[in-house]
């Protein structure tokens, strides 16, 4: 997250912004959580998303295309 803090700090005092730039930054590499859990529910929350094969990014891409073909399909219907 301190990251994404001086990037917003940078952008606040521009007085314009190129909303166009080609080099952007990669969002996938950001983490939000610890590789270790910090609390009994930090725990229950990776067992919870293990169960549902939600451990990791490329599976929680996946799952979500597939909600999305789903619904395209759905939607034709």
């Amino acid at each position: 997250m301190d990251k994404w803090v001086g990037i917003v700090k940078l952008n606040r005092e521009k007085e314009t912004l190129n909303l166009v730039k080609k080099d952007k930054d990669n969002g996938n590499s950001v983490s939000f959580f610890p590789a270790t859990p910090i609390s009994d529910f930090h725990q229950k929350i990776e067992n919870q998303l293990k169960v549902m094969d939600l451990s990791g990014q490329q599976n929680v891409m996946r799952k979500e295309e597939e909600a999305l073909g789903k619904l395209s399909k759905e939607e034709a219907q």
